[in-house]
């Protein structure tokens, strides 16, 4: 099995890659690394992607198709509260268009 872990780079993300490396599972990783670091992925695939940026979607169903991907967990997202507080508007944006567009590569996949 193959699995895309969004915001993989991240400190939660980066333990679930952890477990499912341990459990022998195929792992990729979307992250914009606005936060994350690629060293704690263990040598999984990693994409460099902003998964809210338009054009997202797509090119995730593309990623999904070219990696043979049969499942994803979703964990990029903002959440640093101060900044969200000043800025609730793009964090909204943020956060909601990326899951949108998460949706959208996994149903435009094959």
């Amino acid at each position: 099995m193959t699995v895309l872990v969004t915001g993989g780079c991240g400190y939660i993300g980066a333990h679930v890659v952890h477990a499912l490396h341990q459990a022998g599972e195929r792992v990729v990783v979307v992250d914009d690394l606005s936060y994350g670091k690629p060293a704690r992925i263990e040598g999984a695939r990693l994409y460099g992607i902003d998964i809210a940026a338009p054009g997202a979607g797509d090119r995730l169903a593309e990623i999904l198709n070219a990696e043979d991907v049969d499942s994803v967990i979703h964990f990029a997202a903002r959440k640093q509260v101060g900044e969200s507080v000043e800025k609730p508007l793009w964090y909204y944006q943020q956060n909601i268009n990326g899951m949108l567009n998460v949706l959208t590569g996994m149903t435009q996949s094959k």
